[in-house]
């Protein structure tokens, strides 16, 4: 939440409800931006489908690619010196 404060109000109210047991249906890389595409229904969430967009991605570190089916566990967004990192556990 003290990190998303500091976004709009509509990154806001998507990211601070968190995507427990998320599924991502699809993911598309134009340039430095990464579009994910998230089915929220079998979590916890009050939206049934959210496409992120992420723009000018410095990196992604994974043991795997971010992929179709994975399940998002766990996510946190944090704050860093030249912008944010959102850290997501997945279950693939």
């Amino acid at each position: 939440e003290t990190a998303a404060a500091n976004l709009p109000s509509t990154a806001q109210a998507v990211l601070t409800e968190g995507f427990h047991d998320a599924i991502i249906e699809r993911v598309e890389r134009v340039g430095d931006n990464l579009h994910l595409f998230i089915n929220t229904e079998s979590g916890f969430y009050n939206k049934s489908y959210v496409h992120l967009i992420f723009l000018n991605v410095l990196n992604e570190m994974a043991d795997m690619p971010l992929q179709t089916g994975q399940y998002m566990i766990y996510d946190e967004l944090v704050r860093i010196k030249d912008g944010y990192a959102l850290r997501v556990l997945f279950d693939a």
